[in-house]
């Protein structure tokens, strides 16, 4: 039998009727309160709701995607894959301190959630709390060592800070992990300028070309060489 799936909800009552019928399951109560709508809702069998919800936002229905993640964490405040998607959606919506909020909830329930960890550092930094920001970018590194979004975002950190040769140094860690990752490179070639490494640099920038051509960041990549 599926799990059944108790929801509270403030707001459209409409909107909550249509994100959760886009979902692959059946609502069994849908009763509205004054303000507040009560929901009993079962996923169909072998259904993952978290998947479809994830999918709904990659194709950029994001404000469907939150809303049934909200919905979600009102079955269950601990339900670490709704808070982290949750997090990071608030964090591309450019909704940062809601992000943050949400993320280290999260850190609460599962404090050795190293993508949690790196997704908190990344809101920190957007936030423009550089420091708080590396902290937890530090924090996650010591759980994940290879982590190469971390190492990337911490990278992008120091430099912000100043600390240029510490951050090249995570990011030659980046690209040495992934090296078929353009943005990555780019961000390398950024470090290895600012550390006064003009040659090292351009070969850096070169990679991003070599490896995208036709990309928004092989043009940076051309800029940054002096290039149209």
């Amino acid at each position: 039998m599926n799990r059944e799936y108790h929801f509270r909800a403030k707001g459209d009552a409409e909107q909550i009727r249509r994100a959760l019928e886009s979902l692959d399951g059946e609502i069994e109560k849908f009763d509205l309160r004054e303000d507040e709508v009560d929901i009993i809702w079962r996923p169909n069998t072998d259904t993952d709701p978290h998947q479809q919800i994830a999918d709904m936002m990659r194709t950029g229905n994001h404000a469907d995607g939150i809303l049934l993640l909200e919905l979600f964490l009102s079955d269950d405040p601990a339900d670490t894959t709704a808070l982290f998607n949750l997090g990071m959606a608030y964090s591309d919506q450019g909704e940062w301190h809601r992000a943050i909020e949400v993320l280290r909830r999260l850190i609460e329930y599962e404090p050795q959630h190293t993508n949690g960890l790196v997704a908190l550092g990344v809101a920190l930094l957007r936030a423009n709390q550089t420091q708080d920001g590396i902290y937890e970018l530090q924090h996650a590194l010591t759980q994940g060592p290879d982590n190469v979004w971390a190492r990337q975002n911490l990278g992008a950190g120091l430099l912000q800070l100043g600390h240029h040769a510490e951050a090249l140094e995570h990011l030659r860690h980046a690209v040495e992990i992934k090296a078929d990752d353009p943005a990555l490179w780019f961000d390398y070639g950024r470090a290895l300028q600012m550390n006064n490494d003009v040659r090292a640099a351009q070969k850096a920038y070169r990679k991003v070309i070599d490896l995208d051509e036709s990309s928004e960041i092989a043009q940076r990549a051309h800029a940054a060489l002096g290039e149209k």
